[in-house]
């Protein structure tokens, strides 16, 4: 369906009677973390207060009715309240928010360290296929535009262990440090993978760049800024 073409009064009609009927709860945490996460997208997008509200209305029911859904027990759920509460306008033309993350050897890398030159962000999983799919175009951005212009980060929410072990398989060679809730609340994250291309002055010049065109686009981009 279209975003806008969406008849959300059925919708929500369609949920609310499938939750009071159906006894699948696996099923009715699902559609409500969709829904909720559909109205973020819709929200981040437009910023319509109805969206908010939605969202923040299936996420609560999603808490307190289905508390052993995996959304609830990994947390996500919440991290999405938090991101609603705390919403930060994170588009194009501002400015990147600071971060602090640690590597998979425990240095501490910070965005700032990086001004002066474009950074690449790729918020990412070992377990999204999606983001895998990715990997190759990201390695060969990394090969085609020098270190000193542009510096690429990896920001992946895995476990210390399953991140080495994944970097190592795949030989990722540039950046990546570990995710932590601050910095997804910050970027506003409710999807994966997302990307962030920030210029030499801590600006974000683009978003959800991908594809195997991506290396001409960052090229572009970097040249007209």
């Amino acid at each position: 369906r279209q975003l806008y073409n969406i008849d959300e009064n059925f919708d929500e009609h369609f949920l609310n009677s499938f939750l009071s009927s159906s006894g699948n709860k696996t099923l009715c945490a699902k559609l409500l973390n969709e829904r909720g996460s559909w109205h973020i997208f819709a929200f981040s997008l437009g910023r319509a207060a109805h969206n908010k509200q939605k969202a923040i209305k299936y996420f609560n029911i999603l808490i307190n009715d289905y508390p052993n859904s995996e959304y609830v027990l990994n947390e996500s759920a919440e991290r999405k309240l938090r991101n609603l509460e705390n919403f930060n306008v994170v588009e194009i033309g501002s400015i990147a928010p600071e971060f602090e993350l640690n590597t998979i050897d425990g240095k501490i890398i910070k965005l700032s360290k990086y001004k002066g030159k474009f950074v690449f962000l790729d918020f990412w999983g070992t377990w999204c296929g999606p983001c895998i799919h990715e990997l190759p175009n990201l390695k060969k951005l990394g090969k085609s535009i020098s270190g000193e212009k542009l510096q690429i980060i990896g920001i992946a929410q895995d476990k210390k262990s399953d991140l080495s072990s994944f970097l190592k398989t795949y030989n990722l060679t540039y950046q990546n440090v570990i995710a932590n809730s601050e910095t997804l609340d910050k970027y506003n994250i409710t999807r994966y993978p997302t990307t962030f291309l920030i210029s030499p002055e801590g600006k974000i010049i683009a978003k959800d760049l991908r594809g195997e065109n991506i290396v001409e686009k960052v090229k572009t981009l970097i040249n007209k800024n």
